[in-house]
């Protein structure tokens, strides 16, 4: 038998197998907020089955294991993820990303308004292109950032922190809720 066609065979596998890794990856990475929510209630155990039961998708306990074991990484991941769309959306509107973040209505408010921009001698083409280059950045702060429940966001803010220099973050509700309890 030809020797390559072995070789070649064993690739196929290998990248078949990768390939899988590499999406279920991407999906703990866009899970992890939720997931670690999930686990102030629920066992890990539980959220495997119930991912698998409900969605058919495999995540193992033991990769839910690792990920909780070293949430520090998976929030600043997702800070990364969403870092840029955020400095370049709140610099359109002179904002600090800080205050974008920590505000949905002044998100909103802010979508609706005109962005300023970046140089007043641009051409409509450039000026167009900024809008779009906007819009795009929005929507990764309304989908990826927003959509997250709010207590897996207040994990994440020291993390913006650290990203964007020290600001001052306000407090949200759930934690004068979690203060009161205290």
């Amino acid at each position: 038998m030809n020797e390559n066609y072995d070789i070649g065979k064993e690739l196929l596998t290998y990248a078949k197998e990768e390939a899988e890794f590499t999406a279920q990856r991407s999906l703990m990475d866009d899970l992890f907020p939720f997931i670690y929510v999930a686990s102030k209630r629920m066992s890990l155990r539980a959220i495997s089955r119930w991912l698998k039961e409900q969605h058919d998708i495999n995540i193992s306990y033991n990769a839910l294991a690792n990920a909780m074991r070293n949430p520090e990484k998976k929030w600043a991941d997702l800070v990364e993820d969403i870092e840029f769309a955020a400095t370049l959306f709140a610099n359109a509107h002179d904002a600090h990303p800080g205050d974008v973040l920590q505000n949905f209505d002044y998100f909103q408010y802010l979508e609706m308004g005109e962005h300023i921009p970046t140089d007043p001698e641009m051409s409509l083409e450039e000026y167009l292109k900024e809008g779009r280059d906007l819009s795009e950045a929005a929507g990764v702060l309304r989908n990826r950032w927003f959509n997250l429940p709010e207590e897996a966001r207040v994990q994440c803010y020291r993390h913006f922190g650290e990203a964007f220099g020290k600001f001052e973050r306000k407090e949200t509700e759930t934690e004068s809720e979690v203060k009161k309890d205290e």
